[in-house]
């Protein structure tokens, strides 16, 4: 694999320490070892430990891979996460990033009143994270994990109710041109798309922008709002919950139910764009372009409007319909 360092016998490691960087916490992650860390120049970075028995499959390699090559050489974004030191033992892999900051969305909705965000803040994030995403799909590169865990956020200085977002865990991206499709199973619940989790033919863009606007669903209508409004179980397996997902959002004013079920408040900009984006028929779903971002998602709300007029219409909006 070009680019991927080899192995570095002489490196140092230690229970608090690995070359030049010193080992400050262990931060929380939904699966793996990343820690905190600060360099020679005392400058904090984020060390993700990879632990090479881990590594057990092609695929699992590649997606290391994947993750330095896209976040070193590919994306230079001021909402991606960037990768700046690559490190390889003989038993570990750490890749070495920016530090972004020190919760992810999952956790800072946790710690919120209602467990959600400000409309203001919610949008505000939105954008950053519609900035990253139209920055990828314009170099043909898609994240296919989106969740509120992979949304790092940090608080700037006197700003409270502004944060810095940062997109993280490039493992599971692709290059994905045009409309090309895939079949491999990425994501999980609640911001999986439907078609992805049933293990239909999709389109990797049109996948991440369904999961943009579940992030935004549930910054804005709380925590677990889609697993609430929807009547799932959030341990349960996506395919299985792919079907009542995408019969409820087939139902006229879905969006604005699940919006409003653990009492968000009904934003209009805010419904505007999940009612564009979380559509089960991944054709209507618009890019995330920002040039061209309001006048997408007139044209999309209003393709869901006249669909809606229709029942006979409506009711054939079904999952199958993601094949397409």
């Amino acid at each position: 694999m070009p680019n991927f360092r080899l192995v570095d016998r002489s490196l140092l490691e230690t229970s608090t320490s690995v070359g030049k960087y010193k080992f400050v916490r262990k931060m929380e992650t939904v699966q793996g070892t990343v820690l905190q860390a600060i360099d020679d120049q005392n400058m904090s970075v984020a060390v993700k430990v990879i632990d090479k028995t881990t590594v057990c499959t092609p695929g699992e390699l590649e997606g290391i891979y994947r993750e330095s090559r896209f976040l070193s050489d590919m994306l230079v974004h001021p909402h991606i996460a960037r990768c700046i030191d690559m490190l390889h033992s003989s038993c570990r892999v750490y890749l070495v990033f920016r530090y972004a900051g020190d919760e992810n969305l999952a956790q800072v909705l946790a710690s919120q009143p209602g467990n959600r965000l400000e409309p203001v803040t919610a949008l505000n994030i939105f954008d950053q994270l519609g900035s990253s995403l139209s920055y990828c799909h314009g170099k043909e590169v898609t994240h296919r994990h989106l969740s509120l865990e992979h949304l790092v956020l940090l608080k700037p200085p006197g700003r409270r109710d502004r944060f810095h977002a940062t997109l993280v865990d490039f493992h599971s991206a692709m290059v994905a041109r045009g409309d090309s499709t895939s079949k491999t199973v990425c994501g999980s619940l609640p911001c999986i798309a439907p078609e992805v989790a049933a293990g239909l033919a999709y389109v990797p863009w049109r996948a991440d922008c369904w999961s943009a606007g579940v992030v935004l669903l549930e910054m804005a209508g709380g925590q677990n709002t889609m697993s609430h409004a929807v009547n799932f179980n959030q341990t349960s397996e996506p395919r299985d919950a792919a079907p009542a997902i995408s019969r409820f959002f087939s139902e006229v004013g879905a969006h604005s139910r699940a919006l409003g079920f653990m009492g968000g408040v009904a934003h209009p900009a805010i419904l505007q764009k999940i009612e564009a984006l979380v559509l089960p028929d991944p054709t209507q779903r618009p890019k995330m372009g920002r040039s061209s971002a309001r006048s997408s998602w007139r044209q999309s709300s209003s393709r869901r409007r006249r669909s809606e007029r229709s029942p006979a219409r409506s009711l054939r909006v079904s999952l199958a319909a993601c094949a397409e």
